[in-house]
């Protein structure tokens, strides 16, 4: 079990005694009742349950066990209700309380060649998520909206890993047809005492008309939007730029392999800093360079740091690598 899970004691109510300790329980309270009810026969139950080679005692023996048997599986079944020893079929149910569904990991496909097995989330990954369920961001915060806006409503499989000690990463990964899919950044902004605006930033170009309106029906979902709370769906606009940057080269290498390798550097570089809220500037672009073991160069474009903000991000629209 994860290292973060709460560790789950049985409820001294659900503790069954041992058939040892049932047995002697269950003995005094015959004896107890044979002696409010028939004391004259005291003394002969007393003696014939102590015969453990008796008929009479096999008699109690047994229906103390069927007894003890019967509240250990009660004990079982209430145990249920505990999210942490709940299991399967009871598990979904407890789940379903904060409004969780255990996940198909794999479809059933009997025609396919080879045929697929239906793979459900396990008990302990289900269970994590419950746990964490607690921690999830609020509807009505800004976090919170800016999660639902890149997520719009697609379901997404979620796996959580807890691997690094401090650290537990939770991963949502949605189709690659989804709207979800097409969000790359998300950014609210409260313009005015309950008003908020957020900024849609896909991964090609700037969000479009249809886009826009799959968050805004989203985010204006009622369990979603705070009713006190007007939000409004923006696309992020982009701050075109281009990367120029001269190489001289010292490594006595194929001119085309360094502006091969570096044009790949480059553009890894300005994908990563198409965020809103980034900033490019020449010096990181230089090193770029640098770290290819090339010490000697000039940043032409960008000649100034571009900077994005909630409401844009830095857009590389061409890479030209002179290597001299």
């Amino acid at each position: 079990m994860n290292s973060f899970f709460p560790n789950p004691s049985v409820p001294n109510l659900l503790n069954a005694p041992g058939f040892d300790s049932a047995l002697e329980t269950f003995k005094a309270w015959l004896l107890e009742f044979i002696l409010n009810n028939d004391p004259e026969n005291y003394e002969n139950v007393s003696n014939a349950i102590q015969d453990d080679a008796g008929m009479f005692a096999k008699l109690v023996q047994g229906c103390c066990y069927v007894a003890n048997l019967q509240i250990q599986q009660a004990n079982v079944k209430a145990m249920q209700n505990f999210a942490s020893f709940a299991k399967g079929d009871m598990l979904d149910a407890k789940v379903a309380d904060l409004g969780l569904e255990r996940q198909i990991i794999q479809d059933e496909d009997l025609n396919a060649n080879p045929p697929k097995q239906l793979i459900l989330e396990s008990d302990e990954s289900l269970l994590t998520r419950y746990y964490l369920a607690s921690y999830t961001l609020k509807p009505g915060s800004i976090l919170g909206y800016e999660f639902h806006a890149r997520t719009v409503g697609d379901r997404p499989l979620i796996t959580v890993d807890s691997s690094i000690p401090g650290e537990i990463n939770v991963k949502y990964k949605f189709q690659t047809n989804s709207n979800a899919a097409k969000v790359r950044g998300a950014k609210c902004v409260q313009v005015a005492p309950g008003v908020l605006d957020i900024f849609i930033l896909p991964h090609v170009g700037v969000a479009d008309a249809d886009l826009l309106n799959s968050v805004n029906q989203y985010i204006h979902r009622e369990d979603i939007k705070e009713a006190t709370d007007t939000v409004n769906i923006k696309a992020a606009s982009e701050i075109d730029y281009e990367i120029h940057i001269k190489v001289t080269n010292t490594l006595n290498q194929n001119p085309d392999f360094i502006k091969e390798q570096l044009e790949i550097e480059l553009a890894a570089f300005a994908d990563k800093y198409r965020q809103q809220n980034s900033i490019v500037r020449p010096e990181q672009v230089g090193g770029v360079v640098y770290a290819k073991s090339l010490p000697e160069y000039e940043v032409i474009s960008p000649a100034a740091a571009i900077a994005g903000s909630n409401s844009s991000a830095p857009n590389c629209t061409g890479i030209t690598v002179e290597v001299i």
